[in-house]
């Protein structure tokens, strides 16, 4: 208890002391006075008008209701003490042999006094459904819960904990060992059984600090396809629709099978939590879950832990939030339904997930609902490092709206941006760095439609390995045996990046007859280069674009020019090309296959090099209007004749004008009428 204070020792003390030596006797003689001496120092005991004592009797009343005060407060806090102590689980007959079952004797604890201490040592439980308002604390890495150790094949792991309805349970510094090390030691038929080594159901506030999971395993590990909301597999614990369960420190160790898992959970999350090296198949999952945070925790998963084991966080749910974390080892990270992984048993709508600041060693999936009206929204995933050397994908999304990818490091992927087999309106892919990667945006159209793409200031600098068909490209479209060529591709918005590629830059690739159109396509304000002390392929590829702008890009050690196919109303506008002749055949702009409409062409210029051809018109196009202005060198205007290309045997036998090129691709240059035979660039006829 604490002190007095000083002032109030000293008022009561010394005022007495002076009343007693000063005034002995009361005083007469005052009109109207009535007190006594006593009464005028120490205060009457009525009350006076205000209805407090006054004096020395209000100083010494204020003493006691302080000491009254401490008292109280003084037994609240020993009361606080106890509790957060606890009474020792060990004093109440329980046995850590490691054999002896407990249970009995802690739920009797915990009904007798809400919290129990365990000590270190490893006390067997099984099956325990607590009551409301419980608290279990032990001491870090020491005070264990465990199952019965099992070393016969055939044998079930029991539940240490199956909790229903309850609320407001806290566990701290407690280690949950499930006693098994090898799958050889659980039953073969595990698949058709329930196995949680904690289960918590239509419960609140459930809170973990510092726990351990331990030893638990089930021999399906890498065996079926996992589900939501079935728990046949194996879960260290799983949380069904329950409500506020938050998990302070903590770590999974040397554990085989599913980790924590929500079903149907409101507000999940963790915190400095930590899984080094195990072979947790999903180490965290959230199926239709309503707020799910992961932050500043380390998750390392076993690299050998096989290659269908899942992935490192399976988030299926809304308003998610993965910040400020290291994630490494797994295969990925899954924000949504992706077939080859996971079967839904029916629609489910992800919104508000935020992936920031993490390191991750693998692949994020971000894919929505299979189904044209259903899409996820609003989706950020901003300033991660992602090593995805080895993996397909770096981000893929799909069915989505209002994705927005910016400020990422994204390092070796075969795609840095892929977004394949699905749909994805409002994209932003804006501010990243891509390092190493065979191809930085990959849009495999196939039944669905992209709307309202914006790629903007991206750092890229591609593999040097890279497809001489062009798939080495910065923004690469194509379609597949599943494409309904009915898709809406519209919008897309490509400016001011800059980018490093050994392949195209741009580059739309489509094969077979169900073919989409691109409506809209704006390439703008770029900087394309080569890899250092190399040059790229081809410059710029569109396919299958239907208004198409291409204005003030600088383009660096290009071996050829720019490739148009199937392409209509085209505008290049204020372009910088430098041109390397590598090869036999080089160009500006080549207009092939049904290229159609209108080409302008104004202030664009060639700054170094060379070209065989500033402009090809093949047979196949179909330019009806050309105009051109302040082209630089001005020798557009003419070179927008058609010049022909093909082998010898190709060459134009009709009435040919004076001054037609051709280039023979058997003789691999360019020859010319004279009006009587063709001649090369020397005068010999050919």
């Amino acid at each position: 208890m604490e002190k007095l204070s000083r002032r109030k020792l000293l008022s009561v003390a010394g005022t007495a002391a002076v009343a007693g030596m000063l005034f002995p006797h009361s005083v007469e003689g005052l009109a109207g006075h009535t007190n006594t001496v006593t009464g005028d120092v120490y205060g009457n005991s009525a009350a006076n008008s205000n209805g407090n004592a006054e004096g020395i009797r209000r100083i010494v009343e204020e003493v006691v209701q302080e000491c009254e005060q401490q008292c109280s407060e003084h037994w609240a806090q020993t009361v606080r003490e106890f509790n957060e102590r606890g009474v020792n689980f060990k004093s109440l007959g329980a046995v850590d042999d490691g054999i002896t079952d407990n249970s009995a004797i802690l739920n009797q604890a915990l009904l007798d006094h809400v919290h129990v201490f365990v000590p270190p040592g490893e006390f067997v439980v099984k099956n325990m459904n607590i009551p409301s308002g419980s608290m279990i604390s032990g001491i870090e890495g020491l005070s264990v819960l465990k199952a019965k150790n099992y070393n016969d094949v055939g044998q079930y792991v029991d539940t240490l904990f199956d909790i229903q309805s309850k609320e407001n349970m806290i566990f701290k510094g407690i280690t949950f060992d499930g006693g098994i090390t090898s799958p050889a030691y659980v039953g073969t038929d595990d698949k058709t059984k329930v196995r949680n080594l904690l289960r918590f159901r239509q419960s609140k506030n459930i809170r973990f600090e510092n726990c351990t999971f331990t030893r638990f395993v089930s021999n399906t590990i890498n065996a079926g396809v996992r589900v939501p909301g079935d728990f046949v597999r194996w879960h260290l614990a799983v949380f069904e629709q329950c409500e506020g369960v938050h998990f302070e420190g903590g770590q999974f160790v040397n554990s085989f099978l599913e980790g924590i898992t929500g079903y149907k959970t409101k507000n999940l999350t963790f915190d400095k939590f930590f899984s080094n090296n195990t072979r947790v198949s999903t180490p965290i999952s959230a199926w239709y879950c309503d707020g799910f945070v992961l932050t500043n925790s380390d998750i390392r998963e076993d690299v050998n832990r096989g290659s269908n084991a899942g992935s490192v966080l399976n988030i299926y749910s809304k308003n998610v939030r993965v910040q400020n974390n290291i994630i490494q080892g797994g295969t990925s990270i899954d924000f949504g339904n992706e077939a080859k992984d996971v079967t839904l048993g029916g629609l489910f709508v992800q919104e508000n997930v935020w992936f920031e600041n993490n390191n991750l060693t693998g692949c994020i999936n971000v894919i929505g609902p299979d189904d044209a009206h259903q899409l996820n929204r609003n989706v950020k995933i901003r300033n991660n490092v992602i090593n995805a050397l080895g993996f397909s994908r770096g981000i893929n999304t799909g069915n989505c709206e209002d994705v927005t990818i910016e400020g990422n490091t994204i390092i070796g992927a075969d795609a840095a941006f892929a977004y394949s087999l699905n749909r994805v309106d409002r994209l932003r892919i804006i501010n990243n760095v891509i390092i190493d990667s065979y191809k930085i945006c990959r849009f495999a159209v196939v039944g669905k439609d992209v709307r309202d793409v914006e790629i903007r200031d991206n750092k890229a600098i591609t593999r040097t390995l890279y497809d001489i068909g062009g798939n080495g490209g910065f923004v690469v479209f194509t379609n597949s045996t599943n494409t309904t060529g009915t898709e809406v591709i519209e919008n897309i918005n490509i400016y001011n990046n800059h980018v490093k590629a050994s392949g195209s830059w741009v580059y739309n690739y489509q094969t077979g007859s169900n073919r989409f159109k691109i409506k809209n396509m704006n390439i703008e304000g770029n900087t394309f280069d080569s890899l250092d002390g190399g040059t790229c392929e081809r410059s710029l590829s569109p396919l299958y674009v239907d208004g198409l702008t291409i204005r003030k890009n600088r383009m660096f050690n290009s071996q050829k020019g720019n490739t148009f196919s199937f392409c209509s109303d085209i505008k290049l506008e204020e372009n910088e090309l430098s041109l390397i002749h590598l090869t036999s055949v080089s160009y500006l702009y080549d207009f092939r296959e049904s290229c159609t409409g209108y080409v302008e062409a104004t202030k664009n210029k060639l700054v170094t090099g060379t070209a065989t051809s500033h402009f090809i018109i093949r047979s196949g196009a179909t330019v009806n209007t050309i105009r051109t202005l302040g082209n630089v060198p001005d020798t557009y205007a003419e070179a927008f004749k058609p010049s022909h290309f093909g082998p010898t045997t190709n060459r134009p036998g009709d009435t040919k004008e004076v001054g037609i090129t051709y280039f023979d691709t058997i003789l691999n240059k360019p020859i010319f009428w004279n009006g009587t035979s063709w001649v090369d660039s020397t005068g010999a006829v050919v």
